[in-house]
């Protein structure tokens, strides 16, 4: 999957969606290993560089998302 396609993925999961993102769901979604997924989700956040966007333990929530589901 191109860097570009990955990217506006997230975007759109997080931010319209309101999906929290972890890298076992991004892995299946992408059909990727999960050392991938986890390297996307970083290079995603360091990209955005939004305060919106949380991450640790390599989990994404969008900030309007209900902790703990």
């Amino acid at each position: 999957m191109a860097t570009r396609q990955y990217l506006e993925d997230l975007d759109f999961w997080v931010s319209q969606e309101k999906r929290t993102v972890t890298y076992r769901w991004l892995s299946a979604e992408l059909r990727v290993p999960c050392d991938t997924a986890k390297r996307m989700l970083f290079h995603y956040a360091e990209t955005k560089k939004r305060p919106s966007i949380y991450y640790g333990a390599n989990l994404f929530v969008p900030p309007e998302a209900s902790w703990p589901p």
